[in-house]
């Protein structure tokens, strides 16, 4: 999937347009902000770099370690190398992304009636991890539009990020009041 076209300069362009676009429609008597470019764009973001965190998540080698600022020390992460989805699967461990691999690992094993060649050996790992990304972004799109599903931190996180986010609200929920048991 070639998203060139789509660099960190026209993906900010395209952002600033769109909260202006959604700026002026919501003066001009529209009380509904549009969401779904925004979530279109996700789309795009994982498509362009949603099967290399898939191809790492299946082959042992997402992050180990956990830092949660440069001021902070590094630790190990209690679960290593689990990447789970918005829906709260572990990638690894997805059905529908199973069924997708074990089809085409039997299709590229499957001989030409001619039984000289296989038919599907020029399928690249690259191409089947691409096919993977897409059909998590299907699911994930697709399911985000038939009940809540909150995308805004990304359609797929491994322990580390999680931890991010995680330690990120603990803060933000945190008050300046000292509490009532300790006055």
């Amino acid at each position: 999937m070639d998203n060139e076209w789509l660099d960190s300069k026209t993906d900010h362009v395209w952002h600033v347009w769109l909260n202006k676009y959604n700026a002026d429609k919501r003066g001009a008597g529209f009380d509904k902000f549009v969401h779904s470019m925004y979530e279109f764009k996700d789309v795009l973001h994982f498509l362009k770099y949603g099967h290399e965190t898939i191809r790492k998540a299946l082959d042992g080698k997402l992050r180990q370690t956990h830092q949660q600022c440069s001021y902070q020390p590094t630790e190990q992460l209690p679960e290593p190398n689990v990447l789970k989805c918005a829906l709260g699967v572990n990638v690894v461990e997805c059905p529908i992304l199973a069924d997708l691999r074990a089809t085409f690992e039997s299709e590229m094993n499957r001989m030409l009636p001619s039984g000289l060649d296989t038919y599907y050996a020029s399928i690249t790992q690259d191409q089947i991890d691409h096919v993977q990304a897409a059909t998590c972004a299907w699911h994930l799109f697709t399911e985000a539009l038939k009940q809540p599903l909150d995308l805004s931190e990304g359609y797929l996180m491994d322990s580390s990020d999680r931890l991010y986010w995680s330690r990120v609200y603990e803060s933000l929920a945190m008050t300046d009041e000292e509490p009532e048991d300790a006055k």
